[in-house]
């Protein structure tokens, strides 16, 4: 199972660098080498932000929400009593 999800990683991180160089490649083609290099920085700035800053908001909303359950959870246990 850990196998798996590491090649499934590897493949993201592999699409997501293609994308970029797609990104790239069209405005250098299609405007100037320039804009094809400030394409590609944006497009590896936004894949960066969705690779690290992305999870960790899951995660906090996670845990979070979990909190939040175990509040109602021991508030409802304390009503009865």
């Amino acid at each position: 199972m850990r196998s798996a999800n590491r090649m499934l990683v590897a493949l993201l991180i592999v699409v997501s660098l293609l994308a970029a160089g797609v990104v790239s490649l069209v405005f250098d083609v299609a405007v100037s080498r320039t804009a094809g290099l400030i394409g590609l920085g944006i497009a590896l700035a936004v894949l960066l932000v969705f690779w690290t800053i992305v999870p960790r908001l899951g995660r906090t909303r996670e845990r979070t929400t979990n909190l939040r359950r175990h509040a109602t959870v021991v508030a409802r246990k304390t009503e009865g009593t």
